[in-house]
């Protein structure tokens, strides 16, 4: 069992739902009722998934095989924030939907980018923008930019940050630079800009906590806390990439 639990805490899509269920705890009920399923389905395959032996019925089997997936969490809790941003859409709730839309798909890029042989590294900027210069159209650059995990929980984490209080807008330089580093290489070591992006939660812990708003500050430790194994992983990503190309 000690090995079960350690699974689920080493899997950021658990983090992830749990800070979101505290996130819309008092906010919105359908949006908490949809985060409250993700993270009942990602506990039940991640404990009881690899006990079910030969499933036949197609519930039963998916859990089985979404079970074995280390990162099945962060996929979960990314299609649950999509539809948490159609409930915002509904409620005319631009700021979360914003929140919602860029996390969602954030965390299932980085599923993919976490699983082995499924997704490889984008093109380098260069080529990006000398397909730009030669198509004269920005298609290129939105596409590269819509798969870019890191640029999409920046423009999460700038809407985000406003739920905390004012002073989390001091971080933005910090964002900015993170932004800039994913600009300047793309195939770099990502450990770096996901650090940043820990240190950026923990810094909307602090400023929650300031204006006693404990909940919502519980919600970004546990962010933090997702971004600090995110960063381990991509440092896991980079040291298998140099060991391919030896």
């Amino acid at each position: 069992m000690i090995w079960k639990k350690t699974s689920l805490l080493r899997d950021p899509g658990f983090l992830f739902a749990s800070a979101n269920a505290l996130l819309f705890l008092n906010k919105s009920f359908v949006s908490f009722i949809i985060v409250i399923l993700a993270l009942g389905f990602i506990v039940f395959a991640k404990v009881y998934g690899k006990t079910l032996e030969r499933p036949h019925s197609f519930f039963l089997k998916l859990v089985y095989e979404m079970g074995k997936k280390p990162f099945m969490g962060l996929e979960v809790i990314g299609y649950a924030c999509f539809c948490v941003a159609f409930v915002a859409m509904t409620q005319q709730d631009f700021i979360s939907f914003m929140c919602a839309f860029c996390f969602g798909l954030a965390n299932v890029l980085l599923a993919m980018r976490f699983s082995p042989n499924v997704f490889e590294s984008q093109e380098n900027w260069t080529k990006i923008f000398k397909k730009v210069r030669e198509s004269y159209s920005l298609t290129p650059l939105f596409l590269a930019l819509l798969l870019e995990p890191i640029f999409l929980i920046c423009l999460g984490f700038v809407h985000a940050g406003l739920a905390a209080g004012d002073e989390s807008l001091w971080i933005f330089p910090l964002i900015c630079w993170v932004i800039y580093l994913v600009f300047r290489k793309m195939d770099a070591n990502r450990v770096v800009p996901q650090g940043c992006l820990c240190v950026c939660a923990l810094w909307y812990t602090l400023v929650a906590g300031h204006h006693g708003k404990w909940i919502l500050a519980l919600s970004n430790l546990l962010c933090t806390l997702a971004y600090l194994e995110i960063a381990l992983q991509e440092q896991r990503v980079f040291l298998a990439k140099l060991a391919r190309k030896r």
